[in-house]
């Protein structure tokens, strides 16, 4: 093979785009979730290796993905002896940040911060000075309100905003990445990692992250950090933790207890501006009995029940609560006389995790029976909850009052309160839960579990009942904001509990679909073993949903399979709904494989089963699925026809997520009319109730549509810079134009035609200026296009 052999300078030319970036194989391989012999082999010149390995070393290395995909597909028809006309093949997707912009995702606290300043000011610099920053000390010092309060107050210091991901509810290392891309609005990616997609996605971006109690998930959380670290160059990570992570590049502070007063201090030395363990006293103390204040007369009181409490901020909290009905003095005197002493040897930390269970204790013994039984109830779950959680998990034997027993356990502030979107939300923190859930028996335990995994399928089933209907975004919503419950009830055993977690899972498709969990819904469906899977009517809905997941993930194999199995079953059970919505899943495979008449054949069969059972969304998915194909057959009035009928229905539902595929199919159609003008007043509105669903592989391929009507209307240079913003929107992994190679054509047809118009200077820098832009950016930039529309 000669030099100038075009494999060998395509090998060559990756070799040096790696040594200007200065990684190794090892590092590329941590990122690129492929191995390091992979990649090393990509650059060898000895055979073309795949599309999407190049473009992984590219990204790697911070290569132009565009300019090495075109570079890569030349070579590829050059050794194959491709005739030049024919479609390229699609590129895996680009991205350039992930869909939250600029935003701080860190909820208000009910109280004031007392008594860090010092502390905020060592974790500020800490941060101005290192990547990695961990708030380590015992449990109950304050470690949380210390990252939240931070976070807050500098948000502004990163461009691309302040994210936290609270961990303490998460009971599996595996689902830590996941956790994280959810946080960050991250949609799944089927063709990596979820950590690998995370580093992806995060590379180039400014932001803070903040880890919030990893101490349960010490390996996981380090080995994610050092991920993400070293594929984000401008991440910054803080974590909070009883123990540091032990990753390279890590700074520590550790947060101690506030600051006591030494014995025999004069009276006048201990003030509250100079302890702040007394301004939090007297701050608490004043809100649950107002007007109250250090005094003279109470000084002495005060300072020996913070002594008592070794200044830990969480058992000051829960002591000053009793203020209300006791004085300083009764309650030191109920402390000496109920509170046991912690023993004074020993690491001081043992001796702070003991005053805090003695706390505990106290304020166990002086809850009623009842609140005491919805502490033990509540504790078991994690995460924040909704009221009806709450008095769900509170009420039976022994607590006939849920809300009453919810309220004592609030006032005695073993329950925290916050409001979110207008709505209270209740949280027991991780110290308190642990002391309420060691007090459960096995037994006891797997009932609460039980409660929970039910109040989730009731949740999952009310919310089905609105997927194609006006409530369906609110229910949307609704499951978001209860995610983590329903991934806690999905992970957690329980005898007599698989049925149910298929229910839930089944019923909870269209989340999983529109609001980018398709791998997670994918995995939770087929996590049940098969023998334990339990009533064949339960099965039926969730093979019906796998089939739909595995058909957006692109792999048509399995979707037909288990589309198969579903009609079987819904035969045999006489459920025609499901037998109707098997067969429009195999129309979607039809014309996903550019087998248009069968594909009209297929969704005609679905459109009547729907029809006799009024199922409404299988309805509109099976008439728009026919209008698709008969486009693709230049059937223009009868995919008019269809499509108009699923538009109509849409609108009288006050259905959104098939709604604006409708407006993208119309928006499709009338650019093959040439009638542009139409077609985007059509892509804008999809592209709208995109965003509001946050659906970045919909939204990615109406911005595409839209760069063609742009073109179509003259306005080539917007045209490329709208084919930029769709690979910034689209999420890695994610296949283009859902993979129809009869779009994919157009693609190819389009690109050329506007690079012809430009020239391929102009083309490339109006390309790279859309890619560049971060999704939300991309995205209200399609909204409003340099006026061209």
């Amino acid at each position: 093979m000669s030099c100038s052999d075009p494999l060998t300078e395509f090998a060559e030319d990756l070799r040096r785009l790696r040594r200007r970036a200065a990684m190794t194989y090892a590092d590329m391989s941590a990122v690129a979730n492929y191995a390091a012999s992979t990649l090393s082999q990509a650059a060898t010149g000895h055979r073309l290796p795949s599309l999407d390995v190049v473009l992984a070393y590219v990204r790697c290395c911070g290569g132009d993905v565009h300019a090495w995909q075109l570079r890569w597909d030349a070579l590829r028809r050059s050794l194959a002896g491709v005739d030049d006309d024919a479609p390229a093949p699609e590129p895996p997707g680009r991205s350039s940040g992930p869909w939250w912009h600029t935003q701080t995702s860190v909820p208000d606290e009910p109280t004031s911060f007392v008594g860090r300043e010092r502390e905020l000011g060592e974790v500020k610099d800490l941060l101005t000075r290192a990547r990695i920053v961990t708030v380590i000390g015992t449990g109950g010092v304050g470690k949380t309100r210390l990252a939240y309060w931070l976070a807050r107050r500098h948000a502004g210091d990163y461009a691309d905003g302040v994210c936290l991901v609270e961990l303490a509810d998460l009971t599996d290392p595996a689902v830590l990445p996941e956790r994280v891309a959810t946080a960050l609005g991250i949609a799944d990616d089927p063709a990596r990692t979820t950590a690998a997609a995370l580093a992806m996605e995060l590379a180039g971006r400014r932001m803070l992250l903040v880890l919030d109690n990893c101490e349960h998930l010490h390996a996981a959380s380090a080995h994610l950090v050092r991920t993400l670290v070293r594929a984000a160059p401008r991440l910054t990570l803080l974590a909070t933790s009883r123990q540091a992570l032990g990753v390279l590049g890590e700074h520590l502070l550790h947060v101690a207890p506030l600051e006591l007063p030494p014995p025999g201090a004069a009276p006048s030395e201990t003030t509250v501006d100079r302890y702040p363990v007394l301004r939090l006293f007297q701050d608490r103390a004043a809100a649950v009995r107002g007007g109250f204040a250090v005094t003279t007369a109470n000084r002495a009181a005060v300072v020996e029940l913070c002594r008592r409490l070794d200044g830990l901020p969480l058992a000051v909290e829960l002591t000053t609560r009793w203020l209300r009905t006791l004085t300083v003095g009764q309650l030191l005197e109920h402390l000496d006389t109920t509170f046991t002493l912690p023993a004074t040897s020993g690491p001081p930390g043992n001796t702070r995790h003991r005053t805090i269970h003695s706390v505990l204790s106290w304020s166990q013994s002086l809850c009623t029976e009842a609140e005491n039984r919805a502490w033990e109830r509540i504790s078991l779950v994690p995460g924040t909850m909704s009221l009806d959680l709450v008095a769900a998990l509170a009420g039976g034997s022994g607590v006939p009052e849920p809300l009453a027993a919810v309220s004592g356990i609030v006032d005695k502030s073993l329950l925290f309160t916050s409001v979110h979107d207008d709505v209270m939300r209740y949280q027991m923190p991780e110290t308190i839960r642990g002391q309420g859930s060691g007090r459960l028996s096995e037994q006891q335990k797997t009932a609460v579990r039980r409660k929970h995994l039910a109040w989730c399928r009731e949740q999952a089933e009310a919310a089905a009942e609105q997927w194609y209907g006006p409530g369906q975004m609110s229910a949307l919503h609704g499951i978001s904001t209860e995610h983590h419950h329903f991934r806690t009830a999905l992970s957690t055993s329980c005898p007599g509990g698989a049925a149910d977690r298929l229910r839930i899972a089944g019923a909870l498709w269209l989340y999983w679909s529109a609001c980018g969990h398709v791998s997670e819904g994918r995995r939770r469906l087929e996590q049940e073993p098969a023998e334990d899977r339990g009533p064949a009517a339960d099965r039926l809905p969730a093979l019906w949903a796998v089939s739909f997941l595995a058909l957006i993930q692109g792999d048509l194999t399995s979707a037909g399979r288990y589309a198969d199995a579903a009609e079987e079953q819904a035969e045999m059970l006489h459920t025609p709904t499901f037998r109707g919505r098997a067969k429009m899943v195999r129309g979607l495979i039809r014309l996903f494989s550019e087998e248009s008449n069968e594909a009209i054949h297929e969704s005609s069969e679905a459109l009547a089963v729907c029809r006799s059972v009024d199922d409404g969304m299988g309805i509109a998915m099976s008439q728009a699925q026919m209008g698709l194909a008969h486009l693709h057959l230049g059937h223009d009035d009868e995919a008019q026809e269809h499509l108009s009928r699923a538009m109509d229905m849409g609108r009288v539902a006050g259905e959104r997520w098939h709604h604006s595929y409708v407006l993208w199919c119309l928006g499709l159609l009338h650019l093959e009319r040439g009638a542009p003008e139409t077609a985007v007043a059509l892509l804008l509105e999809c592209i709208e109730a995109k965003r509001v669903l946050k659906d970045r592989v919909g939204a990615a391929a109406v911005v595409e549509t839209l760069a063609w009507a742009a073109h179509a209307l003259g306005g080539h240079e917007t045209a490329a810079r709208l084919i930029g913003a769709a690979e910034a929107v689209r999420p890695i992994g994610a296949i283009g134009l859902f993979g129809m190679q009869r779009l994919i054509r157009d693609r190819a047809r389009h690109s050329e035609a506007i690079r012809a118009a430009l020239g391929t200077d102009r083309f490339t820098a109006a390309h790279e200026e859309g890619a560049r832009l971060t999704p939300a950016s991309a995205i209200t930039y399609a909204l409003a296009p340099d006026g061209c529309f």
